[in-house]
C-alpha cells in the first residue's frame, strides 16, 4: 500500500460546464496510483455534479480509514509530502501594469477555434472556463488562416459565442493584427494601413466595438517606433482598444517603444507577448525565426519595470509531461526542448513527485511581474487541470531546485532562460 493512502482528497472546486464523467474518469486512476479508492459511488459523484457545488472526492486506505478534512477549506493534492498545497478552488486574478484590466491567472488559448477545434467544442469550452472563473481570452486575427475558407476563424467564433451567449462583458479579449499573410510570409504588414485594416476586422469579427488588449503580432526593425506607437496611440484614443501590446518584439525594440511612449504621454506597451515556459527552449530549433524567446535580459527588464508578459507556449506543447509519462514525443518537439537543463528539471519534479503539467502552469505565474500563460487544452479535464495550476502554492524547495537549474543552465548557456 502507498505510504500516501489515506492523506489524500481531492477538492475539484466548480464544475458546471464539465460532462459529468470527466472528474470521475480523473478520479478513479488517481485512486488507484496510491492503491485507494474514490470516496463516492458513480451515482452519488453524478449527483453532486448536477448540484452545480463543488464537491469533496476522498481517497482512503484498505483498512477504510477516513483523512480529517482540512479545518481551512483547503485541499491537499497527491503531492502533499512536497508541501504543495490548493488554496480552495478560487480561482486568482492579477491586475495588469498600468492598466485596469484584472484578469484569470490563466488565458485560454483559441488558436485551434475553426480548426482543430470545431466552433460546437469551442463553445462548450469557452463556457467550462467562464464557469470555472477564467475572464481572459487570446486569439489573433491570423488564427485560422492556414485552412481554406473563412478567414480569422478564430476571431469569428469568439465572436458568435460572444453574440449568442451575451455576455462580451464577462470577457476580457486579447487579440493580435498585422501578421504577415500566410500566403507571402515573408512580406512584413507592420505599417499604418495594415495594422488599421486588421484592427477593423478583428473589431468586425469579434463583433465589439473595443478590444481590451490589442498586441501586434509581429515587428518591422525598418519601421521607426514613433509611427508604430503613433498609430495605436490614435486607436486607443478613438475608443477602438483599451491598452496595447507587443509580441515578438526583441529586447532594444520594447526598450525604445517604452522611452518614447513616456516621452510623448502615451499609454504605451503596457504587455509583451513571447514564447517562454518552464522547459528550457533551444533558440536552434524554433523553426519560425521571427518568434522571441524571454531570455535572462529580457526577464530582468520585466522585472525591474514591472511590466507584464504573457507566456505563449507556456506548456511547452506537453514536453515535460510527455517525457514523465513515456508518451511519444516527435523530432520537432525534441528539437525545441531535448536538453540537459529539462532533463535535470525532470529529475527534480520526479523527486517531488509532482504533476508536471499542473506545475509548469503555476511556475509562470510566481515571478516578479504579472505574467500569464497562455493555454490551449484539447479536453474538458484538460482545461480544469490547467485552472487548478493557479491554486497551487509551491513549496521553496523545489522552487529553489528550479532556480539553482536554470541558473547554472545561464551561466553556460549565455543567458537563455
Amino acid at each position: 500500500m502507498s505510504p500516501l493512502a489515506g492523506k489524500l482528497f481531492y477538492h475539484c472546486g466548480y464544475v458546471q460546464g464539465l460532462r459529468k464523467d470527466s472528474l470521475w474518469e480523473y478520479a478513479m486512476p488517481e485512486a488507484e496510483k496510491i492503491g485507494g479508492k474514490v470516496g463516492q459511488s458513480p451515482s452519488e459523484f453524478e449527483a453532486d455534479m448536477q448540484d452545480g457545488d463543488g464537491i469533496w472526492l476522498a481517497m482512503w486506505d484498505g483498512d477504510g480509514a477516513w483523512p480529517e478534512m482540512p479545518e481551512d477549506g483547503g485541499a491537499w493534492s497527491r503531492t502533499e509530502h512536497a508541501g504543495i498545497r490548493r488554496n480552495g478552488g478560487k480561482m486568482k486574478y492579477k491586475m495588469l501594469q498600468s492598466t485596469d484590466l484584472k484578469v484569470s491567472g490563466i488565458c485560454l488559448g483559441t488558436v485551434k477555434y475553426g480548426t482543430d477545434m470545431a466552433e460546437r467544442d469551442a463553445w462548450e469550452q469557452m463556457d467550462s472556463f467562464l464557469d470555472l472563473g477564467g475572464n481572459f481570452l487570446d486569439t489573433a486575427h491570423v488564427y485560422g488562416d492556414w485552412t481554406p475558407g473563412e478567414r480569422a476563424k478564430s476571431e469569428h467564433v469568439i465572436g458568435r459565442f460572444l453574440k449568442n451567449r451575451g455576455n462580451r462583458s464577462r470577457v476580457i479579449i486579447s487579440t493580435k493584427g498585422a501578421h504577415p499573410y500566410m500566403e507571402t510570409m515573408g512580406e512584413s504588414r507592420v505599417k499604418p494601413e495594415c495594422i488599421r485594416r486588421d484592427l477593423e476586422e478583428s473589431l468586425q469579427a469579434l463583433g465589439t466595438d473595443e478590444i481590451d488588449l490589442y498586441f501586434l503580432h509581429r515587428d518591422d526593425l525598418s519601421m521607426p517606433v514613433e509611427e508604430i506607437l503613433g498609430v495605436l496611440e490614435e486607436e486607443r484614443r478613438k475608443g477602438k482598444i483599451r491598452w496595447y501590446g507587443c509580441s515578438n518584439w526583441t529586447l532594444p525594440r520594447l526598450q525604445e517603444a517604452d522611452r518614447i511612449a513616456k516621452a510623448e504621454g502615451y499609454s504605451g506597451f503596457v504587455c509583451n507577448q513571447l514564447m517562454w515556459s518552464l522547459a528550457k527552449i533551444n533558440a536552434s530549433g524554433v523553426a519560425d525565426p521571427t518568434l522571441v524567446l524571454m531570455d535572462q535580459d529580457t526577464y530582468r527588464y520585466h522585472a525591474e519595470s514591472g511590466k507584464s508578459a504573457m507566456a505563449y507556449t507556456a506548456a511547452a506543447q506537453g514536453y515535460l509531461a510527455k517525457r514523465m509519462t513515456g508518451a511519444y514525443i516527435g523530432d520537432s518537439l525534441r528539437a525545441q526542448y531535448d536538453n540537459r537543463e529539462n532533463e535535470e528539471i525532470i529529475g527534480l519534479l520526479r523527486e517531488y513527485r509532482v504533476s508536471p503539467g499542473e506545475f509548469a502552469l503555476a511556475w509562470m505565474m510566481h515571478h516578479d511581474f504579472v505574467s500569464i500563460p497562455i493555454v490551449t487544452f484539447r479536453t474538458a479535464l484538460q482545461l480544469w487541470e490547467g485552472i487548478r495550476s493557479t491554486e497551487l502554492e509551491m513549496p521553496e524547495e523545489l522552487v529553489w531546485g528550479i532556480r539553482e537549474i536554470k541558473r547554472k543552465s545561464r551561466e553556460e548557456n549565455a543567458g537563455m532562460l
